[in-house]
């Protein structure tokens, strides 16, 4: 019998856990080669700090974590297992890419300002296109902004939208 470590509705809830642990991953700038998903399966590898590459696989069923740790200098193979929990995940991001708490390779209010910056810029082009009858592609600027949004987790995603402001169509 697995133990539950999340409340009975949280399928949601998990699912978000590991999606912003994704994103902390990724932000504290580690190298991802691959991420294969399944319905309650989440396959990664990863180049951490000091060329140590690991294997993470996330089991939601089982809620555990199995990691296998190598180096290309090493002749063997580390493998651990943890309990897929918030505090288990968080060290284990603090692990592949150390960093200071609320630092990143680049830094989540940084990439916050950025989306902001891209919208307005984005929008200005839109007022200039339906002012002067013009056409002017903003393409390459949702195409930024859809990269720096891969960063942010869902809550940081809405903290940069502004309520005040209609979504524009996306092309």
């Amino acid at each position: 019998m697995d133990v539950e470590l999340f409340d009975s509705t949280s399928a949601a809830a998990r699912q978000r856990l590991i999606d912003n642990w994704l994103a902390d991953v990724r932000r504290r700038g580690a190298k991802l080669y691959s991420v294969k998903r399944s319905r309650a399966v989440l396959h990664l590898s990863v180049q951490g700090k000091d060329r140590l590459r690991y294997s993470v696989k996330i089991d939601l069923n089982k809620q555990d974590i199995r990691i296998e740790l190598n180096r290309s200098e090493w002749k063997w193979v580390k493998c651990e297992r943890y309990l897929l929990d918030p505090g288990s995940l968080r060290l284990l991001a603090k692990r592949i890419c150390p960093l200071p708490e609320g630092q990143a390779a680049v830094t989540a209010d940084l990439l916050a300002r950025l989306l902001l910056l891209c919208d307005a810029y984005r929008r200005l082009l839109h007022e200039q296109e339906l002012e002067h009858h013009t056409q002017v592609s903003t393409e390459s600027v949702w195409k930024m902004e859809s990269e720096l949004r891969q960063y942010l987790i869902p809550e940081e995603q809405r903290r940069t939208d502004n309520p005040f402001l209609p979504v524009s169509p996306r092309p």
